[in-house]
């Protein structure tokens, strides 16, 4: 199994989306539940330093923490279309 949440956790009356992460490779549901929990908390308290940008993290099972494996300035809108059957 492989597991890649995305969390963002946005605060009651704003607009738009808040800081979004994507935990990759995670292998067990203890280390997603771990992962998201450890996010969310991280979100909460930290919100004025990571405001408004995309982050690509991973979990980290000694530490028990996420560590950022990379980092995207600017919002890209991921589109995800309808796949369409082939005819022939």
């Amino acid at each position: 199994m492989r597991c890649e949440p995305n969390i963002s956790v946005m605060p009651p009356r704003q607009q738009g989306m808040g800081h979004e992460i994507e935990l990759k490779n995670l292998n067990s549901f203890r280390a997603v539940q771990r992962g998201i929990d450890y996010e969310y908390a991280s979100d909460r308290g930290d919100r004025k330093r990571r405001k408004d940008h995309q982050e690509t993290r991973r979990w980290d099972d000694v530490t028990q923490t996420t560590v950022t494996m990379r980092s995207k300035e600017q919002r890209t809108t991921t589109v995800i279309s309808p796949i369409r059957p082939c005819s022939g």
